[in-house]
């Protein structure tokens, strides 16, 4: 039996984060998934990456959604092509305290709050 070793839930974020922080030209958060030349990467392309799955556009969403354990919505708010890595900081941190998850996303209101840096 083979044991699934990907990364996950808040490590997996972080690791992108770091990624970025490494790599900024890897990053380009308006791409959908991934660049057409393979160079740069949303947060959710880089995620797919990261945890050693094939790069596609197919499943990226559905699967770094349930590899980070986050609700549909919280997932489309991450995705987003307008958020900005402090944004996805502040949503890792969020879900490495368990304020975030499959069972409890934080809501809209809240997310817009962080969003206009209320």
């Amino acid at each position: 039996m083979r044991t699934d070793t990907r990364l996950r839930g808040a490590a997996l974020l972080y690791a992108a984060i770091n990624h970025i922080i490494a790599h900024p030209e890897t990053w380009d958060q308006a791409v959908t998934w991934h660049s057409q030349d393979g160079t740069q990467h949303c947060v959710f392309g880089l995620c797919q990456i990261l945890a050693g799955l094939e790069p596609n556009h197919d499943d990226c969403f559905a699967e770094v959604r349930d590899l980070l354990g986050i609700c549909t919505p919280d997932a489309a708010w991450l995705c987003a092509p307008h958020r900005t890595l402090s944004q996805i900081r502040w949503f890792a941190d969020e879900l490495a305290t368990g304020r975030v998850g499959m069972n409890g996303y934080v809501g809209e209101s809240f997310r817009q709050e962080v969003e206009h840096g209320s």
